[in-house]
């Protein structure tokens, strides 16, 4: 079931971001505090969007690990918010609240200096 959770914003007081979100309803249940129509989400946007980073940082360190690097590599994956749990990497073919696209290429040592994973953008 579709529903509209307000997600509040860090650093902005008073402000929210209306997000509509496919959740589950137990029966008779409240998940989240009312206000109106939209349900005020347990956690705000950005601890929310936080939870997903050590994933994607794991993969980064992971392909720029790699004994043989490509030239040019992309990573797409969506994130699916959640007002009870936060926010979620969301299953492939899955509708996304965020679909977010990293993209970076390697750069030679003779031309940029020696490559780092700081090196990676």
């Amino acid at each position: 079931m579709k529903q509209l959770w307000a997600f509040t914003v860090d650093g902005v007081p008073g402000q929210n971001v209306i997000v509509e979100v496919d959740e589950p309803v137990a029966g008779g249940e409240e998940l989240a505090a009312r206000v109106g129509k939209v349900a005020v989400a347990e956690r705000g946007l950005e601890e929310s969007l936080a939870q997903v980073r050590p994933a994607v940082d794991c993969l980064m360190r992971m392909l720029s690990g790699l004994a043989v690097c490509p030239d040019e590599a992309s990573i797409q994956f969506g994130i699916k918010l959640s007002g009870t749990v936060g926010a979620v990497i969301a299953s492939a073919g899955v509708e996304a609240n965020f679909t977010i696209t990293l993209g970076w290429q390697t750069r030679t040592a003779s031309a940029h200096g020696p490559v780092t994973s700081e090196g990676i953008s």
